[in-house]
């Protein structure tokens, strides 16, 4: 099994442009991100207390996509500018 991942990961890798890996890779981040965020929201709505372990977990795994995704948005932005 670990073999056929890696295997597929380098074929999708070698397959693709930078240009599209880069587009895809933020395309899921971004999806992540309104994932993690829209749970954290619901779980808030319905459980009344924004304080339960499992929204810390959330809004932990929130920072680094939040991060992510300002970075992908940051080179995109200065790859339109110049």
């Amino acid at each position: 099994m670990t073999s056929l991942v890696t295997e597929s990961t380098k074929s999708v890798i070698d397959s693709g442009t930078v240009d599209s890996l880069s587009n895809s890779f933020g395309l899921v981040v971004v999806v992540l991100l309104i994932v993690v965020l829209l749970e954290q929201e619901l779980m808030r709505a319905f459980r009344g207390r924004p304080t339960t372990p499992a929204a810390r977990r959330l809004s932990v795994a929130s920072v680094p996509l939040l991060l992510i995704v300002t970075a992908v948005f940051t080179a995109r932005f200065a790859e339109l500018v110049s």
